[in-house]
């Protein structure tokens, strides 16, 4: 109410106004969930509603089913499945109203997932998961959700897949039915990751000192398909190369173990393959053997005999002695052995030949000119 004061001279009087506010009306506003199952309390929050310039004086709803119900917030147990327009009316101190509609999807008994799969098989290679046995109780199954747990997904009935790297993994299937139903199902697997296999070939393998070896490791594979790094080893520790082919000279003499290790890239579980082969470096023997008498220093005669002596033979390896005595005298005649006594019959130039041979077979040779006095 508002009070005027109107004078004059001689007149005060008062007139009294009441002025009326035109009316807004209120807001209504639902909150639910909108995929609910059958026979459950379902919360309906109506305290988002409100007045622009009052307050709201009811909260009535209606669900759809026949169900109604007073109050801000309300529960309601549906005894069916289906699609239900639920509508919250809203009244002020005014008497003006608002509605608001909220759709909710109430299915029956869930769907059943269920995952049928190997719980161990290798990476890289297509693993079936099968989710045939999954089934609906009040609704069909309609959509199929699987997570690989490796960051990828896939949809479908049965469907294959292939995981990298090896480890473990959890499969998560996802089914839901008609009306919003859903139910999950997990699997463990374990992926395994395939040892690789090492292979490697040398152009040479009983070699001289300083001769240079080539060594190819190209035959090395891997069964999951994984790219190799490689590492070969002279003796136990001694790095000589990471290449597919590599080349080494060998200076010195010995039975030399040379090892190659691969290994694949898996990210968590990386693994090796090894191969050793025996590189033998061998140097050759040197013949050499004195004579006594000497037919190059003094005369010798038919019929006397000589004694041949290989003992200045010698193997530079110094491992083992030499190991056979090979003597061709030139007169179709030979013999065996470190000393050996021959006589010749005929007075004639002969060309004295020792062979000598160490433990691996390999051999060198010294020849000498001769000549035979006449007795």
């Amino acid at each position: 109410m508002v009070i005027a004061i109107i004078g004059s001279a001689s007149i005060i009087s008062a007139v009294s106004f009441i002025i009326w506010n035109q009316n807004v009306p209120p807001v209504a506003i639902i909150e639910a969930e909108e995929i609910q199952q059958y026979n459950t309390d379902i919360t309906f929050d109506g305290s988002k509603s409100y007045d622009p310039n009052g307050a709201i004086r009811r909260w009535e709803w209606n669900f759809g089913d026949g169900g109604t119900a007073s109050g801000v917030v309300v529960r309601h147990r549906f005894s069916a499945f289906g699609i239900f327009n639920v509508t919250l009316t809203v009244t002020d101190f005014w008497g003006a109203t608002d509605q608001a509609t909220f759709s909710i999807t109430v299915h029956g008994i869930p769907p059943v997932a269920d995952i049928f799969a190997p719980t161990f098989d290798n990476k890289k290679t297509d693993v079936p998961f099968d989710a045939s046995g999954s089934y609906g109780v009040n609704g069909t199954i309609v959509s199929y959700e699987w997570d690989f747990d490796d960051g990828s997904n896939g949809t479908g009935v049965n469907i294959l897949h292939q995981f990298n790297p090896s480890g473990s993994y959890q499969v998560v299937l996802r089914v839901t039915d008609e009306w919003g139903g859903t139910d999950e199902d997990n699997h463990s697997i374990t992926i395994d990751n395939t040892r690789p296999i090492a292979s490697f070939v040398a152009d040479a393998y009983n070699i001289a000192p300083g001769t240079t070896v080539t060594f190819d490791g190209r035959g090395s594979s891997d069964p999951d398909g994984d790219p190799l790094t490689y590492e070969w080893l002279l003796g136990v520790d001694t790095l000589i190369g990471t290449e597919a082919i590599i080349t080494y000279t060998f200076t010195l003499s010995g039975d030399f173990p040379v090892t190659l290790m691969v290994t694949d890239d898996d990210a968590r579980n990386p693994l090796s393959g090894g191969m050793v082969d025996v590189i033998r470096v061998n140097a050759a023997p040197v013949a050499d053997f004195t004579m006594n008498p000497d037919p190059t220093q003094t005369p010798v005669s038919t019929g006397e005999p000589i004694n041949f002596d290989g003992s200045l033979s010698y193997d530079p390896d110094g491992f083992i002695p030499i190991n056979a005595y090979y003597w061709d005298f030139g007169d179709s005649s030979n013999a065996t052995g470190q000393i050996v006594l021959h006589t010749y019959m005929m007075s004639i130039t002969y060309y004295v030949t020792l062979t000598v041979t160490d433990d691996q077979g390999v051999n060198d040779t010294k020849q000498v000119e001769i000549y035979i006095e006449p007795e």
